[in-house]
Order: structure tokens, then C-alpha cells, then sequence
């Protein structure tokens, strides 16, 4: 392997013992005192700081903070430069989609020169041969499966008949794991069998991928109803058992045998134990549990949709905080759905879910403000998402959850190094949401829509001290990266109505 030299904007994917992360070169040194020594220009030994965008620290698990920067020393056998040495990025990386990740954070990849077009086509190459030996061997094994297969199908209506003699094994299976045997054995993502303390379920980390039909069934055998709400709010339980796994908050790597040191969670009426697999899915027990379906616990942890289970509830009769504590006894807890208006009752803001069933993204309808609608070039309406890098902590969540509406931009050239297109219009994707980049340039300008919480603790930027929003659940809407003084009253934000 020919050795190259690293340059800034290249987008490398660091690979060793320690770390497995995707990331952007920004700066070249040889001062030791600033690159803490990896770097040494007397000796001919350059350093090179990495930023990164995704990856996992192979010590313990956890995923590297998006932006962590380090120094490092150019070494073609552990970073594998885009487009050198027949190198090119993957469609995805660790379970994120690579080009997605790159607009999001402003970078561009660099074109090709014709020698480096020429290496990557040569390993694309050997791919797809490697692919058509696969698929020839695959061929043959269908070929030698159909027997299998009809075999099997015997096998499965024996085991049928033996299943009904089975008594004493289904009365020792954990009943939740039973409920889930009968009414989700078919499903991939779960897995139980007779006579069982527990289920196991894996699903994939990202939202967008995870079998809705399986939380459903899940939902189901609780002997709740099976709403895209009840999905969503087993799910981000679920996945905040798996945050709660490690002291930093990241998850932790295990396998099915490790999965059993972990400890019990509850999440709604069942408790599991979770983490995340070798291949970056989420890998988990369930059991029955002793809790009431959406009922406080403290181990319980809201939803990335800041949502919490002793949240008022639609049915709340608590009236002791007069009309506006009657509209957060309204509120639905799962979601921010609904109507929200002033404390006048007319100028009011309405937000659904583009797709039902789905948290993201959401639709913010402005068309009830009249002359005050925030929306730029007579738009009534907007798509919408969470305002977060990662996610929050349950009492952030609990108490101010940040949205923001969607946005357009272009690349601030200044702030990287040739080439940069600085012309092309992005527009961000509200389904992942997120919080806008440093080196962008707005287009279209997006609103900060925050849910503050009913039990909020936690300061509120330009609040007007003399005329303070009731101590119930409300928004705030405002333009991004904007608080005026005193903006924040009893009559600005937003209060829950149902009709």
C-alpha cells in the first residue's frame, strides 16, 4: 500500500483498536505544543486534526460526541482516506446514512481525479464478482432447500400437534413473553419460545427503520390500544432503557449473554433490559411487569418527544389552576399534537404529525395567527422536528423540549477549504430534525418552537418577570436564534386547547 498524505476537507474513516468513526480533516500542524506532540515539523512529522461527525469508542460502547476533535498522524493501514488507495465511503455507517450525515453537517465530498475513479471502479469490481459467486452459491442452496423446506413444513405440523401437550411448559413461560409468543411469534424482530422468563426483541437504532408493526403487537399484548401514540411512547421507552444502560448515557455494546448482568427497567407495564448488539441494533429482554400501563415510575424516562407519563392526561379534571390549567389537563402527554393558542383564544397554532403513527416530522399550521403569522413569503404552514444533536436527558425533556421548523441553506464557503459549493440549496430534513450546523448560510429561516413543561425548573431565555406564562404546560415560538427581552409572557406563548 503506497503511502499519501491527508489534506483538509478529507473526509477519512478512522479504524483501530480504539476508535471506528467517520469524520473531516480540518487543520494540518507540526507544532507539538499544539497538537499534543503527534505533530513535529523539525522531524518532517505533520499531525492532522480530525473532526468527527459519527463513530464509537470500541472500549466501552459509547458513541463519540458529534464535532469531537482529535490529532492524529496520517497512516494508511487505519485511515482510509475518500477516494484514496481504491477507498470510497459507504452508503451508511453505523446504521447512518452517510450522505445524509455529510449535508447535515455541511461537508462536501471532493470529485475524483481520474487515477482515484480508476482504483475505486477496480474494487467495485471485485465486489461484484464476489457478488455473483454468492449469488451462484445461493442458487444451488435453494435448490437443496426445497426439500429442506418441505421437510421442515412436515416438522411444523408435528410440532403443532405436540404443542397442545404443552401445558406444563406454557404454565411456567412468563405471561408477557407467552402473550407475545401468541400473538407475535411471527414477527422477525421477536423472539420467545415455551417455558421462557423472557422475550427478545432487536430493532434498529434509527426511528426510521424500526418495525412499527411489531411495537404495535407489543402495544397489543399489554392489553392497551394500538396507537401510533402507544407505539411511539413504547418505542423512545425502550430506547431510553438502552441510554440508561451506561453511567455516560450511550448505550452499551453487549451480546445476548451479557444482555442477562444488565439490570431490570420499567418501561409502561413491562420491564426489560437493553443495549446495543455488535451489529448497532438495539438488543432486548421483556418481561411482564407490575406497573400500570403509562403510569409514573421512576425509572420510567420520557420520550425524545419530551414527554412524560404524570403529564396531565385528556381526561384530567384538575381545575385548580383556573381555565389555562384546564387546557394542560387537556394536553395529550405523548406528543405535542394539538391546538395551542394566546391567552386571548383566538390567535392560535395547530400541529399534527405528517404521518400518522410517526413523531416526526410534524406539521405546524399558522393559518389561525392572522396578521402575526410567523412564516416567512405567506406560508400558513410548515414541516417540523426536534431541535437536538442527540438525545436529551430526561428532566431537560421533561421540562423544555426545543422543536424547529424547516429550513433551507447554502454552505459558507469562508469557513472551509477549496472546493466548497457554496451555491447549491439544502434543505434539512425535518423526519431526522436536529440542530443547524456551524457554516451554513440560512436560505429560508427557521421558527424555534419550544414545549415548556408544566413542572419547569429550568430558566427561560427573555421572560418577562412581571407578567410570567401560567405554571402549566405551553410553546413558545420565536425565530431561530432570537430572544428579545421581556418576549416570553402570559400573553405571547402558547397554551393546549382541544377544540
Amino acid at each position: 500500500m503506497s503511502r499519501r498524505n491527508m489534506e483538509v476537507g478529507d473526509i477519512v474513516v478512522v479504524d483501530d483498536e480504539r476508535i471506528n468513526a467517520l469524520g473531516v480533516v480540518t487543520e494540518i500542524s507540526g507544532e507539538p505544543g499544539k497538537t499534543g506532540g503527534a505533530g513535529n515539523e523539525s522531524k518532517g512529522k505533520w499531525a492532522y486534526r480530525i473532526r468527527f461527525l459519527c463513530g464509537i469508542n470500541r472500549a466501552d460502547g459509547a458513541l463519540l460526541p458529534y464535532g469531537d476533535e482529535t490529532w492524529l498522524n496520517d497512516d494508511p493501514w487505519r485511515i482510509h482516506v475518500d477516494g484514496e488507495d481504491g477507498f470510497s465511503l459507504p452508503e451508511s455507517f453505523l446504521g447512518r446514512n452517510v450522505a445524509d450525515l455529510l449535508a447535515r453537517s455541511g461537508v462536501q465530498r471532493k470529485a475524483l481525479s481520474s487515477e482515484q475513479m480508476a482504483a475505486v471502479n477496480r474494487k467495485r469490481q471485485r465486489k461484484r464478482i464476489v457478488t455473483i459467486v454468492i449469488a451462484v452459491v445461493c442458487v444451488v442452496a435453494i435448490v437443496v432447500g426445497v426439500t429442506t423446506l418441505v421437510k421442515y413444513r412436515q416438522q411444523q405440523e408435528a410440532m403443532q400437534q405436540q404443542r397442545e401437550q404443552m401445558q406444563d411448559l406454557i404454565d411456567s413461560t412468563d405471561p408477557y413473553a407467552l402473550k407475545l409468543l401468541r400473538n407475535c411469534g411471527d414477527l422477525p424482530t421477536i423472539s420467545t419460545g415455551y417455558g421462557v422468563e423472557y422475550a427478545t426483541i432487536t430493532m434498529p437504532t434509527d426511528a426510521d427503520k424500526v418495525d412499527w408493526n411489531a411495537l404495535g403487537c407489543m402495544v397489543k399484548s399489554m392489553g392497551e390500544e394500538d396507537t401510533g401514540a402507544n407505539r411511539y411512547a413504547l418505542w423512545t421507552g425502550i430506547y431510553s432503557c438502552v441510554m440508561d444502560s451506561s453511567i455516560s448515557g450511550t448505550g452499551i455494546l453487549v451480546t445476548e449473554t451479557e444482555l442477562e448482568s444488565l439490570p431490570w427497567k420499567t418501561v409502561m407495564d413491562i420491564e426489560s433490559r437493553c443495549g446495543i448488539d455488535m451489529n448497532g441494533n438495539v438488543l432486548c429482554n421483556v418481561r411482564s411487569g407490575n406497573a400500570s400501563f403509562g403510569e409514573d415510575d421512576s425509572n420510567d424516562v420520557p420520550s425524545v418527544g419530551g414527554s412524560t407519563p404524570n403529564e396531565p392526561s385528556p381526561n384530567s379534571s384538575d381545575t385548580s389552576t383556573g381555565a389555562a390549567g384546564e387546557a394542560a389537563g387537556e394536553f395529550d402527554p405523548d406528543n405535542v399534537r394539538g391546538r395551542w393558542c394566546r391567552k386571548d383564544g383566538t390567535t392560535c397554532v395547530v400541529i399534527t404529525p405528517q404521518t400518522e403513527g410517526k413523531s416526526t416530522p410534524l406539521v405546524l399550521d399558522t393559518s389561525q395567527m392572522g396578521d402575526e403569522n410567523p412564516l416567512s413569503g405567506g406560508q400558513t404552514s410548515t414541516l417540523m422536528g426536534y431541535n437536538y444533536q442527540s438525545q436529551p436527558s430526561a428532566s431537560d425533556a421533561e421540562q423544555q423540549l426545543r422543536m424547529i421548523t424547516q429550513y433551507s441553506y447554502r454552505i459558507d464557503c469562508s469557513m472551509y477549504g477549496e472546493p466548497c459549493d457554496g451555491t447549491t440549496l439544502h434543505v434539512a430534513d425535518m423526519a431526522i430534525g436536529g440542530a443547524p450546523g456551524t457554516g451554513i448560510k440560512f436560505e429560508q429561516k427557521p421558527l424555534l418552537v419550544t414545549r415548556v413543561g408544566p413542572t419547569n425548573a429550568m430558566p427561560i431565555d427573555g421572560l418577562d418577570e412581571s407578567n410570567p406564562p401560567e405554571h402549566v404546560a405551553y410553546l413558545i415560538i420565536q425565530p431561530y436564534g432570537e430572544t428579545p427581552a421581556n418576549s416570553v409572557s402570559d400573553d405571547t406563548v402558547f397554551y393546549p386547547r382541544m377544540t
